[in-house]
């Protein structure tokens, strides 16, 4: 298929390249592309209904952000580490997009009062789509934070009355539900066509975001296999094409999820360089939420890695993922009905993931590089906690 550029297309249709742009942003233009910054229009593609006559008459519109993705901090918008605080600043001609932006800076940051309260009031007066998802997203986090069950339940009931205007804004919406609930490790939500790593019913926009939730999904679904040859065999790639694009947040999440992959199966050695890199493209702007909510499954090997190179941080992240935890587990067990457990510490946690695998005590103390009676010990006291008398009983309390 032959393409022509944006401005082309404006010039062969005899309408403004602003217009051809808000058309692009609407998706309105079947079969176009982005490229890089610039679009790319079918050469063959006929003109768009004029939906301005319609507008004259009084009849509706549906308003979009410049950014369709409820995550616009994963985007090409910030592509440059340390420089995150310019960010909220360029987008003040849309009020909307700036509040959003302002929003999960301060949630990325582990700021979670300013937070909550950003996005409170952003959903409160969103006169649009994006907006009001985007809100959601920072909102549901929050709730996780903090295990607020209340809240989550009225998330969702706001997330159940969102109304599309179009196949793909109802697309969106399914999108967007899979990825809050996958916050507390429920894949349930998740459309076929996204289990599948289809993303061509989502704005283009949103495919940054798109590739952390189908990893994601992934991962929790294949949690117990190994080797996780499948996982890193899709992850690989896509983090190389998210480099590519200069989208930030979304390589730092896509390569902290292809390392407690590659821990899972022993292989500290390449989780090691993920981790390097991801901390590379957090630290700068401090944005240590990321890594609060993967330090759990990477046991001691983030924040090793982290202390090494940056004490404060690794304060700040200790500190987040006591508490987000503490929160997650409250509003895991309520809401999925689920037994989960915040009562290990981190080496007995380590343990009894190996132990539910299949491992033996043998296998274990290799893997940890510990003795067998270690393994014994912190075994036994792990599930005295939890009142079990067989290692399968354990898988029950994650």
């Amino acid at each position: 298929m032959s393409y022509i550029t944006a401005k082309e297309a404006a010039e062969r249709w005899g309408i403004s390249l602003r217009y051809v742009q808000r058309l692009l942003l609407e998706q309105r233009i079947p079969g176009a592309r982005k490229y890089q910054r610039s679009w790319l229009v079918p050469a063959d593609a006929d003109k768009p209904e004029d939906l301005r006559k319609r507008e004259k008459l009084g009849a509706p519109r549906t308003v979009y952000l410049p950014y369709r993705t409820p995550v616009p901090l994963m985007t090409q918008l910030y592509a440059v580490p340390g420089r995150m605080d310019l960010i909220a600043e360029k987008q003040q001609p849309n009020n909307e997009l700036a509040a959003l932006c302002g929003c999960q800076l301060s949630y990325f940051r582990g700021e979670i009062e300013t937070a909550q309260k950003k996005a409170g009031a952003l959903y409160a007066d969103a006169s649009c789509l994006d907006a009001k998802l985007g809100a959601l997203f920072v909102l549901s986090s929050c709730a996780v934070y903090s295990g607020a069950v209340r809240q989550w339940n009225k998330l969702e009931a706001a997330l159940a009355g969102m109304r599309a205007a179009s196949a793909q804004d109802q697309s969106y919406i399914a999108f967007c539900r899979a990825g809050i609930w996958s916050k507390l490790w429920d894949t349930t939500h998740f459309p076929d066509w996204l289990r599948g790593g289809c993303f061509d019913p989502l704005p283009g926009e949103s495919y940054p975001l798109a590739r952390f939730y189908y990893l994601k999904f992934l991962l929790l679904t294949k949690i117990r296999e190994t080797p996780k040859s499948d996982f890193t065999a899709a992850a690989e790639p896509l983090i190389s094409q998210t480099k590519l694009e200069g989208i930030v947040i979304s390589e730092a999440y896509l390569r902290l999820l292809a390392a407690i992959a590659y821990h899972s199966d022993g292989n500290d050695k390449a989780a090691l360089v993920h981790i390097e890199r991801a901390l590379a493209l957090l630290l700068p702007d401090r944005l240590y939420m990321p890594l609060a909510e993967c330090s759990r499954a990477l046991d001691f090997l983030l924040l090793r890695a982290l202390r090494t190179v940056d004490r404060t941080a690794y304060e700040c992240v200790v500190s987040l993922n006591k508490r987000m935890m503490e929160g997650w587990t409250l509003l895991h067990n309520a809401v999925l009905q689920r037994n989960a457990t915040n009562v290990w510490t981190v080496r007995e946690r380590e343990i009894v993931k190996l132990a539910v695998r299949g491992l033996t005590n043998k296998q274990i103390a290799e893997r940890l590089r510990i003795s067998v009676n270690t393994v014994k010990q912190r075994l036994g006291v792990a599930m005295e906690k939890v009142n079990v008398k067989k290692r399968k009983d354990l898988a029950r309390f994650f």
